[in-house]
């Protein structure tokens, strides 16, 4: 298997070598993974041939069966989630995905069947039309998978919302007591963090997992700048760029995509809109931007609109000002279902819109006894069984979809 990931470094890096040089224009795919500290939207081709083309979502087998018994389950989570295998999962999945969120690029990385086992996969193509250059074309057909988070229980942090912890929770994933634990991200593998591995055209065997792009692709860590292209985060209900509430640091959502994204993997956002219908003044909105971030944020301290045609409708301002060429990460939560589904429906049912969002997070709100305290008692016919729908179509699509704390 070393022998085929050396291959395939090769070739790509000839490829991407010689695009430099020549100063082709490269094409970019839609449904493209991240590639070492940056992302890869398309490896570098002779005139914009080839690209990386989303294909498949596989659940895994654990995702699998809570969609099959969901209807059964979906009102007594914290009851099953702390039983038998389910506990024994959730301990190895969320152990596992602090350290993947804790990985710096280049770390080591061993596959561990008993928690990556686990996660379900986003499957990619490498695919060249017939004008591509010879060595493009050796590689047509080749395949990438990336690992995500199953969508099991409440789709949250299994070990922050349930009023008991079993004994047997290690200290390390238990309980934190407090605010802190309702906004717990611990569950969420984003993109550049999430290991791969590669499979060559007409060959059944898969490289080994890794978290080292660079040993299978060309590092790809200077290409949005040489392509111009852009990193768009879309906040919708961001409050303030550092803090929610009073002061409430941990359920801050763009200063944590800055952090796992730009500060942690030098995946530099270009534009970043956030929505806040909280009013604001000025001096307490930019006093938490930090200097660096100024040039690239727009605050827009307006509630968002669901109707498609609404001079507020974030979905309709996005597709006016992005391309599929971009890189588009969204976060919606905004505490009011009436607004927020309607926007997911828009967002599913709309295929040139679907182009343009790689990655997403959204906090589902629905009726469930776990969430009571903090949501309300939200109608009845919302339920668990509508996020793993809308979340599941998501990812067919393409969209590496997230349940936001």
């Amino acid at each position: 298997m070393k022998g085929y990931t050396i291959a395939i470094g090769v070739v790509l890096a000839g490829i991407t070598l010689l695009l430099i040089a020549s100063g082709n224009r490269w094409s970019v795919s839609k449904f493209a993974p991240f590639q070492n500290g940056c992302l890869q939207y398309s490896v570098v081709q002779r005139k914009g041939y080839c690209s990386w083309r989303f294909m498949d979502y596989q659940p895994s087998a654990w995702e699998q069966d809570w969609m099959t018994n969901l209807e059964d389950r979906k009102m007594k989570v914290c009851e099953l989630i702390y039983k038998g295998d389910n506990l024994k999962n959730s301990i190895a999945w969320v152990s596992r995905n602090i350290e993947l969120m804790s990985n710096n690029v280049g770390a080591e990385f061993e596959y561990q069947s008993k928690s990556d086992d686990l996660y379900s996969r986003m499957i990619y193509e490498f695919s060249c039309s017939d004008q591509a250059d010879e060595e493009s074309l050796k590689m047509n057909g080749a395949k990438m998978e990336m690992m995500i988070e199953p969508l099991v229980g409440n789709t949250r942090d299994p070990f922050t919302i349930c009023p008991s912890m079993p004994s047997e929770v290690p200290d390390a994933v238990g309980n934190r007591q407090g605010w802190d634990s309702v906004q717990s991200k611990r569950h969420l593998l984003m993109g550049p963090y999430s290991p791969i591995r590669f499979q060559r055209p007409s060959d059944s065997t898969w490289t080994s997992w890794t978290l080292d792009r660079a040993a299978v692709l060309p590092d790809t860590a200077t290409l949005p700048v040489l392509q111009g292209r852009r990193i768009i985060l879309f906040d919708l209900g961001a409050a303030l760029y550092g803090s929610w509430l009073q002061g409430a640091l941990d359920a801050a959502s763009t200063k944590f995509f800055v952090d796992n994204f730009q500060m942690r993997r030098g995946i530099n956002f270009t534009h970043i809109y956030a929505f806040e219908y909280t009013v604001n003044k000025p001096s307490d909105v930019w006093g938490q931007v930090p200097k660096e971030i100024v040039p690239y944020y727009h605050y827009i301290n307006v509630g968002v609109e669901s109707k498609i045609d609404g001079h507020y409708n974030p979905f309709t301002i996005l597709q006016q000002i992005a391309t599929p060429q971009d890189f588009v990460v969204i976060k919606l939560d905004i505490d009011s279902p009436h607004i927020e589904n309607p926007l997911v429906e828009q967002l599913v049912n709309t295929p040139s819109l679907l182009e343009l969002v790689d990655e997403m997070t959204y906090e589902h709100h629905v009726h469930t006894p776990e969430m009571l305290r903090y949501w309300g008692n939200l109608p009845i016919d919302l339920t668990l069984t509508q996020t793993y729908s809308y979340f599941t179509r998501l990812r067919k699509a393409g969209v590496r979809m997230h349940s936001w704390p």
